[in-house]
């Protein structure tokens, strides 16, 4: 073996052993089983997302108490790492998000007919968590989500901006506006029916379509089982949650003064 050259395939027989498979009676590579394209893929921890859907992000190590641990202890509000309320909302997303569950649970008040920051006057409940999955790696955190009862049962609609793809409509159709500005910005989503269109009327007033446009379209937003829902597709922090219960109370407050 010395005397050969690691461009000679015999040196790489010899060095592997005297089968030239490396220990004696180890299996040739020709006849191993191959992987599927499937477990091919989901063994590069970076393109994860092509079988699930969602983009992720890497939280550090103190995302056991997540990235509103402060405005939880400024304004009293309860983190937890797990709530079954928030997985059942996991579940309800138009969007493929499968292997995650709901972690860096808050839960808070705030007032949706008044100023809508956090630590305004709390009178409205809302839920804030994370879409996490916990691995030797670390945390990793798909979308983050915000939701508020409604207090009133409305059908299925969703809300998404025009960029996104659609995904599973589940017989949805699209439903335009009165501004066609907006509506080349955000698409409208719901089954054709009389009360979703009535809903959508009701909904999308000139201040919702305002605080919509305000922002920079990262915002989906759906309404399931008597509660309001908006993701974004990354982890809670406090500006975002900002964000969220901006559109929220500017939602409630349309669906509330024509009820």
């Amino acid at each position: 073996m010395a005397d050969r050259h690691p461009d000679d395939p015999e040196w790489h027989r010899a060095a592997d052993g005297p089968d030239g498979w490396g220990e004696p009676g180890a299996q040739p590579a020709a006849s191993r089983p191959k992987r599927s394209w499937k477990q091919r893929i989901l063994s590069n921890q970076s393109a994860r997302w092509v079988s699930t859907g969602a983009p992720y992000h890497q939280v550090g190590e103190y995302a056991g108490a997540g990235r509103l641990v402060e405005a939880v202890r400024e304004f009293g509000w309860q983190i937890t790492d797990a709530d079954e309320e928030a997985d059942a909302l996991i579940t309800t997303a138009p969007f493929r998000i499968s292997g995650y569950r709901a972690g860096n649970v808050v839960r808070g008040t705030f007032d949706p007919f008044g100023p809508t920051g956090p630590g305004a006057p709390a009178q409205w409940p809302f839920l804030a968590f994370d879409a996490v999955e916990d691995s030797r790696v670390g945390r990793t955190v798909g979308h983050c989500f915000t939701s508020v009862p409604t207090m009133l049962q409305l059908p299925a609609l969703r809300i998404l901006p025009a960029r996104f793809l659609t995904g599973p409509a589940r017989g949805m159709q699209v439903f335009p506006t009165i501004d066609p500005i907006f509506d080349a910005r955000f698409k409208l989503l719901a089954r054709d029916g009389e009360q979703e269109l009535e809903a959508f009327t009701r909904l999308m007033t000139d201040e919702v379509r305002s605080v919509l446009s305000a922002g920079d379209d990262l915002e989906e937003i759906w309404s399931v089982q008597g509660q309001l829902v908006a993701s974004t597709s990354q982890p809670h922090d406090e500006p975002v949650l900002a964000r969220h219960l901006e559109i929220l109370a500017a939602m409630l407050r349309a669906v509330r003064a024509q009820a």
